[in-house]
């Protein structure tokens, strides 16, 4: 079986989906009889194309919500045992 994942890399989500995905494969015993071929998606075209501290291009973008949006990711992350570190993230165009 082969698998095709789209995903950008400076997604959070994709991480912690790709990481479920692993631990699904794993599970299911069929971890080494399944092709994951990761393919690139750009999620933010507009995103800048040099490096920024992303909490400052979220709160931009999103407003208010950006905290309670990157509590969320952070708990679902620590979940997967991923620890985000949103003071050191930066953002940047993936094109």
């Amino acid at each position: 079986m082969k698998i095709d994942v789209y995903s950008d890399v400076v997604c959070p989500w994709c991480y912690i989906g790709e990481r479920r995905l692993a631990a699904a494969l794993e599970k299911s015993g069929r971890a080494g009889r399944v092709t994951v071929a990761f393919r690139p998606f750009q999620l933010d075209p507009a995103a800048p194309p040099e490096a920024a501290p992303l909490r400052a291009h979220l709160e931009r973008r999103f407003g208010p919500r950006v905290d309670a949006m990157l509590r969320h990711v952070t708990a679902v992350a620590a979940d997967e045992g991923i620890t985000m570190n949103w003071d050191a993230a930066l953002t940047g165009n993936t094109h």
